[in-house]
């Protein structure tokens, strides 16, 4: 009986087709399970310190793979080819995919050529908020599952940007990784911004950078007190690229209630009252260090 159990197990793996060792292949990917992954096929040279389960579970909370369609293609005697239709189910938008995924017959049974694919992430953004699976973002390849790239943050306000961080099937190379704000960060900035310019405007003598220039006709520049009503982001907010720690831009316009001094047709100033905008550019950083340095109008 043991005998017929092994000679039964043995016949189901040499009967698999190219496309289902694939599909085991794709299905072990989504469940997490990196050994059952590893065990469909060879494994390229270098750092396989990535090719864990903890990281592989990683992964699948980032962006999971969604299969759209699994299909062979070419078949010869000990090699085969097959199309795999796929996108990453992710919290931001990923494009849709089709690889072709190369296998070779062995000893009877068909292995995938690659079931880890080299590659060099490199951080678009704030390098020192950044992480690969928990360690410092390597400089050089490493070996990693298809899927998202493990890149987190020591922050929520900020997150990988929408088509990026993505290994492929059979794709690796430089794996870009744009950072952007998240909802939170970008809440997070619009608030540190518009409490700055509150302080401006109740400001007995505020710094001369603070955005008091109403943008009313003939108002006099630096003039404008009161409150900010609500802010009206023009551009971004975005996070600054290199080695800035998380630097941040925003541009737009504040909607203030309050007065400022203003200009009549012989030049006398005198207050006028009511609602008014004051456009603003300013820089921040999200953790940290809170200050805002306003940059100009």
């Amino acid at each position: 009986m043991v005998g017929g159990s092994t000679a039964a197990a043995v016949a189901y793996v040499d009967d698999r087709t190219p496309t289902e060792v694939v599909r085991t292949y794709l299905q072990a990917l989504r469940s997490g399970n990196a050994e059952q992954a590893l065990a469909q096929g060879d494994l390229p040279t270098g750092d396989r310190r990535f090719l864990t389960a903890a990281v592989l579970r990683r992964q699948q909370r980032l962006g999971r793979i969604d299969v759209r369609g699994v299909f062979q293609t070419v078949r010869h005697a000990t090699t085969a080819t097959v199309v795999v239709d796929y996108r990453l189910e992710s919290p931001t938008t990923a494009p849709a995919r089709q690889e072709s995924v190369t296998l070779h017959r062995r000893s009877r049974h068909w292995r995938l050529s690659a079931v880890a694919v080299p590659a060099t992430v490199v951080v678009d953004g704030p390098p020192h908020r950044a992480t690969l699976a928990g360690s410092t973002v390597a400089s050089g390849p490493v070996l990693l599952f298809p899927g998202a790239v493990p890149v987190e943050y020591d922050t929520d306000r900020l997150q990988t940007g929408p088509g990026t961080g993505v290994v492929g099937l059979t794709t690796g190379g430089e794996v870009r990784v744009r950072v952007e704000l998240s909802l939170a960060g970008a809440v997070a900035a619009q608030d540190i911004v518009r409490r700055a310019m509150d302080a401006c405007l109740r400001a007995a003598r505020p710094p001369a950078s603070c955005p008091l220039d109403s943008s009313r006709s003939r108002a006099v520049p630096g003039s404008l007190r009161g409150r900010v009503a609500a802010i009206e982001a023009s551009e971004g907010p975005d996070v600054v690229s290199g080695d800035a720690d998380g630097l941040v831009e925003l541009r737009g316009q504040f909607r203030v209630k309050g007065s400022w001094q203003a200009l009549d047709f012989e030049d006398i100033a005198g207050r006028r009252s009511g609602s008014t905008t004051a456009p603003f550019a300013a820089q921040l950083y999200l953790t940290g260090r809170p200050a805002v340095s306003w940059t100009g109008p």
